[in-house]
């Protein structure tokens, strides 16, 4: 079971999910503040989404690497995902307020049953930078606005435009934002806090402080008074490809000091397309559940 369980890698950051319709039209001397506020109000807009999902997270130096086909509805938040690659045919499903809230995974593989676990088990967010939860472009979005907000005196951390690039046959924006600020720092664990919770609260990444504490076994896995290093933003570099159509990013790329730290890449998305409430059911014919 451990096995397949690694290679869940549960939507996140990103991966982020969330795309508009009716984007404004942008023009040609827009910057990347302007693109970037784009980015927000466009974001809002989403209530389903279907795209192929490229997902590419350093876990212990190297650069793990996901294919998947997924569905997605913002509110109530539900995600289906089939997995092309590693593990071929692994089914997750997922929808907020049922199945006691629990993620529902078809392993296509020993032990042959559908199993639902709880998202914060460790099997389930072992070697992985987000949770189920954090699908969505509100993630990403409430962290490129914290950085923008927390270093707005510092205009060399703002979104800068840095020409255009072609990602699935799209043109985008390249917008780069910096973030020289970026380090380590000491904190003190408060009590009833984890890993988790001190990430959403700072608007870091869990998997960031758990990866910089190598003493640290699982995000649960600190006490009240004890003494961590955590970073003091979410990356020291992001890069976004923003589609000059929709204004929605396309690709993402965080850095850390030490390099790429995530990547998420969209490719074959339908905005707001009618799925139908089925799809989102363990019984929907195709799935296997």
């Amino acid at each position: 079971m451990k096995t397949y369980l690694l290679t869940l890698g549960v939507l996140t950051l990103l991966v982020v999910l969330g795309v508009g319709l009716g984007a404004a039209v942008v023009k040609k001397n827009d910057s990347g503040m302007e693109l970037t506020k784009q980015f927000f109000s466009e974001s809002k807009k989403i209530q389903t989404l279907t795209f192929t999902l490229n997902k590419r997270e350093r876990i212990k130096g190297v650069m793990e690497e996901q294919r998947s086909a997924v569905k997605f509805n913002h509110k109530p938040l539900k995600v289906y995902m089939k997995q092309e690659k590693p593990n071929k045919g692994l089914e997750v499903l997922f929808v907020e307020n049922s199945n006691q809230n629990k993620i529902l995974i078809n392993p296509n593989g020993f032990p042959w049953v559908s199993l639902s676990l709880e998202i914060s088990n460790p099997k389930v967010r072992h070697n992985q930078h987000h949770t189920i939860k954090e699908s969505g472009f509100d993630y990403l979005a409430a962290v490129v606005e914290n950085l923008m907000d927390k270093h707005k005196k510092d205009l060399t951390v703002q979104p800068k435009l840095d020409g255009t690039v072609v990602w699935d046959n799209r043109e985008c924006h390249k917008v780069v934002i910096n973030n020289s600020n970026f380090k380590y720092v000491d904190y003190t664990v408060q009590a009833g806090e984890n890993l988790n919770s001190i990430g959403k609260a700072k608007n870091v990444s869990a998997y960031m402080i758990l990866e910089k504490n190598p003493t640290i076994k699982d995000y649960e896995d600190v006490k009240a008074g004890q003494k961590i290093k955590i970073p003091t933003d979410y990356a020291l570099k992001l890069i976004l490809y923003l589609d000059k159509k929709t204004s929605l990013p396309l690709m993402i790329k965080v850095y850390d000091e030490v390099g790429l730290y995530e990547e998420y890449a969209y490719s074959n998305m339908k905005i707001n397309p009618h799925i139908d409430a089925q799809e989102f059911t363990r019984n929907y014919g195709e799935y296997k559940f």
